[in-house]
């Protein structure tokens, strides 16, 4: 049996024009007629991908908008709440470098061990506590 081999034919290239950096940052893509809200989730000089929950169509022309700036752009591809967009004029690499500093984390709240019920099931542990008409009526 032979090993397994991955085959790329001779024509295969990246079609990407120049190198991706991954962010995440809060983006807006507007066309004429929708605006999406959603995720930046990756960067070039020439194009974006995003997460957005009702992308708009391929071939749309938009306004992608983050971090306090803006760029034509045309929706390249769209599905499963993403798209990708290929800009109108190429960004300076150093707005990408930019973009790439702007990482947005969202924090979320930690648990505190004082708030966590050792040994018991949540739905018993909310049901040991009275409310305060059950005081009240005793």
């Amino acid at each position: 049996m032979e090993p397994l081999r991955v085959y790329e034919p001779d024509d295969f290239f990246e079609r990407r024009a120049s190198r991706r950096v991954e962010v995440t940052c809060e983006a807006v893509l507007e066309t004429m007629t929708s605006r999406a809200s959603g995720s930046l989730w990756d960067i070039s000089e020439s194009g974006a991908r995003l997460a957005v929950i009702d992308p708009p169509q391929a071939g749309s022309t938009a306004l992608l908008r983050w971090a306090g700036r803006e760029a034509v752009c045309t929706v390249i591809w769209s599905e499963n709440g993403q798209c990708g967009v290929s800009f109108a004029r190429a960004l300076d690499p150093a707005v990408v470098v930019e973009t790439a500093s702007v990482n947005r984390v969202i924090e979320m709240p930690i648990a505190h061990v004082g708030n966590i019920a050792q040994g018991r099931k949540r739905s018993a542990f909310r049901a040991s506590f009275q409310t305060v008409a059950d005081v009240a009526a005793e």
